[in-house]
């Protein structure tokens, strides 16, 4: 009689356990459904129905890039669906504007709205090639062929480019001079000193030379150490020893020295 008595309680107890994973497999079920039900009706609303139309385009961060070139290259997008209007089509037509070095996309849900974020790139230098100027920036980047000669950056001279498209990289005659010239620039504004200097020369990379607001003329040698020759010019210039109206050589071609001659 013990035995039988354990063998139903057994089976009663294994009953119970079926019963109640039945029970939590359906509430699982139910749980399932619901949520893609109402996944469903929220991927409906957000993609086929008037809630999510984008209302207006913010546009922040453009000094030289025209708000209209900006709204041309995200084109028009009011009225359309926020979520199924591509935010990497708007950032790749923002990012061939040669003036933009980097471009945020972003949806705004309230109201619903696209928000751009431009980054500019800055003039660091020019060339001169056929009575055209070609602004680059300190990437070597073409942002401009102007016939007005830029304020505030330097001439780069000693070479010729033989591509120069805006939004494209500059190209030159002489490629091993390319990293060179781009070392120089990044190194001269990194010391703070790239807006006083009005023209550098790479005619021989051994001996390269610039001139400083039209009244020192400056020797640097080779790129070799440039990061500490302009560290060097900028303690020189700044020093009680030379004034505002100093004017003169300053050559840094020797290793750790700046020897003024006036």
């Amino acid at each position: 009689m013990a035995g039988n008595t354990a063998v139903d309680a057994n089976l009663k107890k294994r009953h119970t356990q079926r019963q109640r994973a039945r029970i939590r497999a359906m509430k699982r079920r139910r749980v399932i459904f619901f949520s893609l039900l109402f996944l469903t009706a929220v991927l409906i609303v957000m993609f086929f129905t008037p809630v999510f139309q984008i209302r207006s385009v913010v546009i922040e961060g453009n000094e030289r890039v025209s708000t209209e070139q900006i709204s041309q290259a995200v084109g028009e997008i009011e009225g359309e669906n926020l979520f199924r209007t591509s935010m990497r089509r708007i950032r790749k037509n923002l990012l061939a504007i040669a003036y933009v070095d980097t471009a945020s996309v972003k949806r705004v849900a309230i109201p619903p709205s696209v928000k751009v974020t431009v980054l500019e790139c800055q003039p660091a230098a020019y060339i001169i090639e056929n009575e055209k100027y070609i602004i680059i920036n300190e990437k070597g980047k073409v942002l401009e062929v102007s016939d007005t000669i830029p304020e505030g950056i330097p001439q780069l001279a000693g070479f010729s480019p033989t591509v120069f498209e805006p939004g494209q990289e500059l190209e030159i005659d002489e490629q091993n001079k390319y990293e060179t010239v781009l070392l120089c620039i990044t190194e001269m504004q990194k010391a703070g000193i790239l807006s006083g200097v009005r023209l550098v020369s790479f005619e021989d990379v051994s001996n390269i030379t610039f001139n400083y607001e039209d009244r020192l003329d400056v020797l640097c040698g080779s790129e070799v150490e440039f990061s500490k020759k302009m560290s060097l010019f900028r303690e020189a210039i700044h020093s009680s020893k030379l004034t505002e109206n100093s004017r003169g050589t300053i050559d840094l071609s020797v290793t750790g020295k700046a020897v003024y001659t006036p």
